[in-house]
């Protein structure tokens, strides 16, 4: 017999480090407001990670700008590569 995909077991996309699912846990059990607001924030928060190494010569030939614009208080990085021009705030 052929193995059909719902017979393979399946592993998560996104492994939850151990430390964040026991701290959940107990959270949890303590306060279930204190449990909210930690999930809250841990899926607020970006992942940080290493730019890979296919980027940094891109990076290192655009042309990039910071410009703070004081009518929202707030900065954005313009990246200029070639002719197209893009905005992150």
């Amino acid at each position: 017999m052929s193995q059909t995909a719902s017979d393979s077991k399946s592993e998560p996309s996104v492994k939850v480090l151990k430390v964040i699912s026991y701290t959940g846990r107990l959270l949890q059990s303590a306060s279930i407001t204190a449990a909210a607001k930690f999930v809250a924030r841990l899926f607020a928060t970006p992942l940080k990670h290493k730019m890979p190494k296919r980027e940094y010569y891109m990076d290192k030939q655009s042309e990039q700008t910071t410009l703070f614009v004081a009518a929202i208080s707030k900065t954005s990085l313009y990246i200029a590569t070639g002719k197209a021009i893009k905005r992150y705030c």
